[in-house]
Parts: structure tokens; C-alpha cells; sequence
């Protein structure tokens, strides 16, 4: 089965129950969704888990001296910031053990090639993160 990380459509027996994290940060803000909006916190715990072992595979791949880049940029879920280039590097840094090396903000000037949303972002991303990371 081919996955896609960051989709939005699960069946509702996928989000009855609430799905944590481990990033202390972001579960606080995914509990504090899950009360009214089950499937909104379950996007954003699975989306998280789902990068953690993309990130775990990455890992494993990388030779020591090897390089990951990342392009990440904060969004909000339901209204909260959800700093999701911050919970992306600890996951990287803290359970991965990469260290970063570069950190460049760059600014998105143009919304032409931004994906249309359908009005369930209510957030406009007005810059990107790009992180490298290095392996030991």
C-alpha cells in the first residue's frame, strides 16, 4: 500500500482514539484539538509519525558525514500554531541524533504556486525553513 504523508482522508474508526506524538510541544496542541476536532488532531499525529519513520529510514541510509535537507514551514491546526519545522528538528536532532549545521529562512514573496487548500488552512505560510542536517 503506498502512503502518502500529510493526507487528509481517514476513515472515522482511525480517529476515535487520540494518537500521540512523543514531541511533548506538539501533543499538548494535538489533545487540546482532539475534543472537537478528532480528525484535524489525528492529521496532524499521523503526520508526525508518519515523517518520524521516514526520518528513521533516512537515517539509517546515511552514511557518517552524510547530509539531509529539509524544507519545512509552520502551519496552524484549528486556529494554534503548530510549529512544525521545530517538532521535525527534534525529531531529528533529539531521537536521530543528527546535528544541523545550516538553517536558512527564506521568504515566500508569491502565493502563484502555493497549492489551493480549499479553505482549511487558515493560516498563510509566508516563509519556509531550509534545514541541513549532518550524520556522526
Amino acid at each position: 500500500e503506498d502512503t502518502c504523508i500529510g493526507r487528509e482522508h481517514y476513515l472515522k474508526k482511525n480517529y476515535v482514539e487520540l494518537h500521540r506524538t512523543g514531541i511533548p510541544m506538539a501533543d499538548e496542541i494535538i489533545e487540546s484539538v482532539f475534543e472537537e476536532y478528532p480528525l484535524r488532531a489525528h492529521i496532524a499525529s499521523t503526520y508526525l509519525n508518519e515523517m518520524r519513520q521516514a526520518f528513521t529510514n533516512i537515517r539509517a541510509s546515511l552514511r557518517p558525514g552524510g547530509h539531509l535537507v529539509l524544507v519545512t514551514a509552520d502551519n496552524t491546526l484549528v486556529g494554534r500554531p503548530f510549529q512544525t519545522t521545530r517538532y521535525l528538528q527534534q525529531l531529528l536532532q533529539d531521537e536521530l541524533g543528527l546535528v544541523k549545521i545550516l538553517e536558512l529562512v527564506d521568504p515566500i514573496p508569491s502565493r502563484a504556486l502555493l497549492t489551493k487548500r480549499k479553505g482549511r488552512s487558515e493560516a498563510v505560510i509566508k516563509h519556509e525553513t531550509i534545514s541541513v542536517f549532518t550524520s556522526r
